[in-house]
């Protein structure tokens, strides 16, 4: 019976020593290259499980299982890297909205312009109230006499009746009378009609600018004879 027991431990401390190596590799990828702390249950608990003889291949697992990795020292900052190319440029912003009205600027010194053109005359305005009548003026100088006045006239009318049929009926002033008027008739129920009434100078009809002395009178003929009374109004 110890001779099984010596042969099984051979054999198992032969695989222990071929599972070491594995181990190592296997964990070495997993530790960190800077210095570790090492856990100390782990490190009994690793050295009863393979009863590794050799100190080295021993402390190796430990270090491999058992450290806790600590963080090293943080590196230097990289150089930095070369501008990147420019971008594309970007789209138009939208307008802004309008700003608020600036504060009115100070009155300015130029001179003055020209007269302007005198405009339209406006509409008449309405009559204003009559005011109040005003004091009583003081009397004025006595003017000037006047010319001597004409002489008061007097006036009379002359008349002249005739049965005519077409013909004229005359009358006159008398010397130193002047006509200022006149006229002409025809008899009641006269189927003629007055046909001339006109004034007189010096028995001739008269002109523009001519003084009268007398009137005429004529009717239309009608074939029979009707009475034409002739008026002249003579002023003294």
């Amino acid at each position: 019976m110890r001779g099984n027991s010596s042969i099984f431990d051979r054999r198992r401390h032969r695989a222990t020593l071929l599972a070491v190596p594995a181990l190592v590799l296997t964990f070495g990828l997993l530790a960190d290259s800077a210095m570790a702390q090492v856990d100390t249950g782990c490190k009994k608990a690793v050295k009863k499980a393979f009863e590794v003889n050799k100190k080295k291949a021993a402390n190796k697992a430990i270090q491999t299982i058992c450290a806790t990795p600590v963080a090293g020292a943080p590196g230097a900052p990289g150089a930095t890297g070369a501008p990147g190319a420019p971008g594309t440029a970007g789209a138009p912003g939208a307008p802004g909205t309008a700003g608020a009205t600036g504060a009115t600027g100070a009155t300015g010194f130029g001179p003055t312009g020209p007269t302007g053109d005198t405009g339209p005359t406006g509409p008449t305005g309405m009559t204003g109230p009559t005011g109040d009548t005003g004091p009583t003026g003081d009397t004025g100088p006595t003017g000037d006499t006047g010319a001597t006045g004409p002489t008061s006239v007097s006036s009379v009318v002359r008349t002249n009746s005739a049965s005519v049929d077409g013909a004229a009926v005359d009358v006159s002033c008398l010397a130193g009378e002047r006509a200022t008027g006149g006229g002409g008739s025809l008899g009641l129920g006269s189927a003629e009609s007055l046909a001339i009434s006109q004034p007189l100078t010096a028995g001739a009809p008269s002109t523009a600018g001519q003084v009268a002395d007398g009137w005429r009178a004529a009717n239309t003929s009608g074939g029979a004879a009707d009475t034409v009374t002739v008026y002249v109004i003579c002023t003294t």
